[in-house]
């Protein structure tokens, strides 16, 4: 697996990430956006996963905490592996 994949995995398996994504707030919108100014090489890979997080719930207009974890959850049974333990 090369980098790139491997940080849109790790992007994947963020909470925070998956979080921001599907339900912004200011702080978060703040930190992301700076995230990507001061890595811009990582563009590609938080535009693709933010692709696929949102794709897995396109049908529901706002998630409540119960159900981002719950899809967080789905995301953990992927059986993808980021390397951590």
């Amino acid at each position: 697996m090369n980098n790139n994949e491997q940080k849109k995995i790790e992007f994947i398996h963020n909470p925070e990430f998956v979080k921001w994504v599907l339900k912004p707030f200011a702080t978060s919108e703040q930190y992301w956006n700076n995230y990507i100014a001061e890595n811009p090489s990582h563009k590609k890979e938080i535009e693709h996963a933010t692709f696929l997080i949102k794709g897995l719930v396109q049908n529901q207009k706002s998630l409540s905490e119960s159900d981002v974890l719950t899809l967080w959850n789905k995301i953990k049974q992927t059986g993808i592996s980021t390397g951590k333990n």
